[in-house]
């Protein structure tokens, strides 16, 4: 198998085995959505901050408990936004409706795949900030206020980094050779967020080019978190992993339509890469990546 052979990486930390960790987050969104109901909370929000992500019809089931954990957060946004496609909004189950009550916002969009839980709002408040997340995770309370304290100039804030490898002439590694899941505090070029834990994102921080969906979509069909990084470094922004180092909770029945099985199983990641590469450059996107892991 050669000597780079390694077993499948983590794909996200806490997936294995997390059925207690499950259980756990259901009880504690169903426990804190009692209080939010029975005492609505009176505290000033943050102006400017927008929580922002998509979904679709697969992902319905477990929709509501996503929703529920994003209006838990201790540090409280002004808004929460769910983007979805035209054909996906009938399809919305009644339980998720009835967030809108408690300041959940449900909007209309053009479907652009995973792609669409940044780029219309990024569209919609240029000069907010735009805290991205996933739909078939566990946010704890305290998720939002974490990206929050780790904002600094330059950076983006994240809760799940892998680190890139790259090989003696400065090009990548293949995606299951990367660092998974590292626990490092510093800010590297190498730094790879994703999307799972959520990031804190600045539309400053990105080459003008993270709106061009037509690229993004033509060089990263299936992998918005590549783009991402790739626009963020093209501005020179690094990436810096924030708050507590914990497992995640991922909610098992809603991964029959997870993307990681393409991205990562079907190695499009590495085709992105390829194609992000040929277009932009290492030097472009790693910089001084290697001197930086020698320093």
């Amino acid at each position: 198998m050669g000597s780079k052979w390694r077993p499948m990486p983590p794909l996200r930390r806490g997936l294995l085995g997390s059925g207690w960790r499950e259980r756990r987050a259901r009880r504690a969104v169903e426990e804190g959505w009692i209080m939010l109901r029975a005492a609505p909370p009176a505290g000033a929000v943050d102006r400017g901050l927008v929580v922002s992500l998509t979904s679709h019809a697969a992902r319905f089931g477990t929709l509501a408990l996503t929703l529920k954990s994003l209006l838990l957060q201790t540090w409280r946004p002004e808004r929460v936004v769910l983007w979805l496609g035209h054909r996906d909004v009938p399809l919305v189950p009644a339980e998720v409706q009835a967030l809108e009550a408690f300041g959940l916002e449900i909007r209309a969009c053009e479907d652009l795949g995973p792609h669409t839980k940044y780029v219309h709002a990024l569209h919609e408040w240029p000069d907010g900030r735009i805290a991205i997340c996933d739909d078939d995770t566990w946010y704890r309370p305290e998720w939002l206020a974490d990206l929050v304290a780790a904002d600094r100039p330059g950076e983006i804030a994240c809760h799940r980094i892998h680190r890139i490898v790259l090989d003696p002439e400065g090009l990548p590694e293949p995606y299951r050779l990367w660092d998974h899941d590292i626990a490092a505090r510093d800010a590297s070029p190498l730094n790879f967020p994703t999307g799972v834990g959520g990031a804190l994102l600045h539309g400053s921080r990105f080459d003008p080019r993270v709106l061009d969906t037509g690229t993004a979509r033509a060089l990263c069909p299936t992998s918005d978190d590549l783009w991402l990084y790739a626009t963020a470094r093209l501005a020179g922004t690094r990436f810096r992993l924030a708050g507590p180092y914990e497992p995640l909770v991922v909610w098992r029945t809603s991964q029959d339509a997870a993307l990681w099985r393409t991205n990562v199983a079907e190695r499009a990641n590495d085709r992105a890469m390829a194609a992000v590469l040929a277009r932009f450059g290492a030097e472009a996107l790693f910089g001084q990546g290697a001197e930086w892991l020698a320093a």
